[in-house]
């Protein structure tokens, strides 16, 4: 009979009648008693199997088999690193504790057994794969974050340069304007009327002239700005496939260093 973290707690033959009785401190050490909680030296039917699952290695070393390595429940420690080398550095457990609770698993090599079993954690290989999904999904997620940071970075630039140019189209027509109202005023008006008119039309071509100018580069500063946030975008979007493909390619590895040891780390 075993609990939520398949810890055996006690054994029955095959009529259901209860052998023997097992209990665990916080560390994992066992307790080995008979069906009416009589303590014992070691298992009167020969079961090695205990706490979490694991088996007891008491002929050979005293210690229990994690499939991976051997853990010491007198320690409270696993007394060998963990094959898969350190994934998490001992200052950032405390940070991401409540995020890794859930997995109850911390691939961080010969630490403290309370920092690698947690209340509701579970771990039947010896090497929990989950340790490849959480950082896979989190550089997913930090991906979108920055795609999204990068592409409202570009459309504010566009949007302040669009703005900046309808400023400066705006103050060049009233330059203009200026210059005409300039021009009218200095008519000549000893020379009759014919003159007079002739001279306010050459002052009407050369504002239509300089109207058509400004323009001209109000449109090519927009076509410029408008450019430059495609290209922006483009990049984003390259920055963005580059930081999955790296995901990706973290992820699979991490998956075949599981795989390789018989732990199935399922495809997110």
């Amino acid at each position: 009979m075993t609990d939520l973290r398949y810890s055996v707690y006690g054994v029955v033959d095959s009529n259901g009648v209860l052998l023997e009785r097992y209990k665990y401190d916080p560390y994992g050490k066992h307790t080995v008693m008979n069906a009416g909680y009589g303590v014992l030296a070691e298992s009167a039917i020969g079961q090695e199997f205990g706490y979490t699952g694991r088996r007891h290695d008491s002929e050979d070393t005293g210690l229990m088999y994690f499939r991976a390595r051997y853990y010491s429940e007198e320690l409270g420690r696993f007394v060998s690193r963990d094959p898969l080398g350190t994934a998490l550095d001992v200052n950032m457990q405390y940070a991401l504790g409540q995020l890794r609770a859930a997995l109850g698993y911390m691939s961080q090599g010969m630490n403290l057994y309370a920092s690698i079993f947690v209340v509701n954690g579970m771990d039947p290989s010896g090497m929990h794969c989950d340790d490849c999904a959480a950082p896979y999904q989190a550089a997913l997620e930090a991906a979108e974050k920055n795609l999204s940071s990068c592409e409202k970075a570009a459309a504010a630039f566009l949007n302040s340069a669009l703005r900046e140019i309808a400023s400066l189209r705006a103050f060049a027509q009233r330059g203009i304007n200026s210059a005409h109202s300039s021009c009218v005023s200095m008519a000549p008006r000893n020379y009759g009327e014919t003159a007079r008119k002739a001279w306010i039309a050459s002052c009407d071509v050369a504002k239509g002239l300089a109207e058509d100018f400004a323009d001209l580069e109000e449109v090519i500063a927009t076509g410029l700005a408008e450019a430059t946030y495609i290209v922006d975008l483009k990049i984003c979007g390259l920055v963005y496939d580059a930081a999955v493909k790296i995901a990706d390619s973290n992820f699979a590895k991490c998956n075949a260093a599981f795989n390789e040891k018989d732990c199935f780390c399922p495809v997110a």
